[in-house]
């Protein structure tokens, strides 16, 4: 565990802050933990957002949050700032956890027969909503557009097909994009 203690912030001038724990982090010392001057940033990398005690440190203090950001002992930082968006910037939280979110197709899907395996177009009653999130974290799913999203297992008529479709999710928490989710759909 690593811990902030109460009216001890990090601080520095001109440098950056990185924070590593391979277990939780807990602040204690509100939104004063970090005192960083001079275009330094701070990151705290950890495991799980859910068994960290952020202690009043709200999107106000922080850029980012990165998914999927395992760190090692043997390379400190190496292998999470490899994993770290390059949008990403500023003071933000790396997690080692990889979140999965999923949904599937819901409802009738037709379309009258033309000889192609193009599906119709998908909107988004057409999915479940989606699951897995974790951090509060909202995720929306980016539906790709034209004239057929969806596309059959095959050409043939029937029932029960398989329809795969593509697109992308989008992670908001107040902070701003989350990173580093990853997505499962089932038709």
């Amino acid at each position: 565990m690593l811990t902030i203690s109460n009216s001890n912030p990090v601080a520095t001038t001109g440098g950056n802050v990185r924070l590593e724990t391979d277990d939780h982090f807990v602040n204690n010392d509100g939104v004063n933990a970090f005192n960083v001057t001079g275009g330094g940033t701070w990151r705290v990398y950890s495991q799980d957002p859910t068994l960290d005690i952020k202690g009043g440190l709200t999107s106000a203090q922080y850029n980012f949050v990165q998914y999927n950001a395992p760190n090692s002992y043997a390379t400190p930082f190496a292998n999470a700032d490899a994993a770290l968006n390059v949008a990403a910037s500023g003071n933000g939280f790396l997690y080692a956890v990889n979140p999965t979110v999923s949904t599937s197709l819901t409802g009738a899907i037709t379309k009258v027969y033309d000889g192609t395996t193009a599906g119709p177009p998908l909107t988004g009653s057409n999915y479940t909503p989606v699951t897995g999130t974790i951090n509060g974290d909202v995720v929306t799913l980016l539906l790709p557009t034209g004239p057929s999203v969806g596309t059959y297992s095959d050409k043939n008529v029937g029932v029960n097909k398989t329809v795969t479709v593509s697109g992308g999710i989008s992670a908001w928490n107040g902070s701003g994009l989350q990173r580093g989710y990853d997505s499962t759909a089932m038709a």
